[in-house]
């Protein structure tokens, strides 16, 4: 899965960018925006519905669900947005994963 370090949006048009899950191991994606936060808004969900495992047995090859970033351009200009994959209890620890998105808006 290409993941793209730059994109150009109009206004009102909407990207989808699909990060990598790892929540079978505890790992959670979350982001911070670098500039104008009227830029652009961002929305997090889960790619589908975790699969349940049968009583006792290992957990199945999709517990680990990717996550889709919609992000929906609102006025001109460029941000940058930080993605970071990590344990939300592992607050001295850097991030497992992170990943770094140019925004341009015209």
């Amino acid at each position: 899965m290409e993941v793209p370090t730059s994109i150009n949006l109009r206004i009102g048009q909407k990207y989808v960018l699909r990060l990598k899950g790892l929540g079978s191991a505890g790992y959670t994606w979350n982001y911070n925006v670098d500039g104008n936060d009227k830029v652009v808004s961002i929305s997090r969900e889960m790619a589908g519905r975790p699969t349940t495992a049968p009583a006792g047995g290992p957990p199945p090859d999709t517990y680990s669900l990717d996550y889709l970033f919609t992000i929906q351009a609102h006025e001109p200009g460029r941000v940058l947005i930080h993605f970071f994959q990590h344990r939300l209890w592992e607050k001295d620890k850097p991030p497992l994963k992170e990943h770094v998105l140019e925004i341009h808006v015209d």
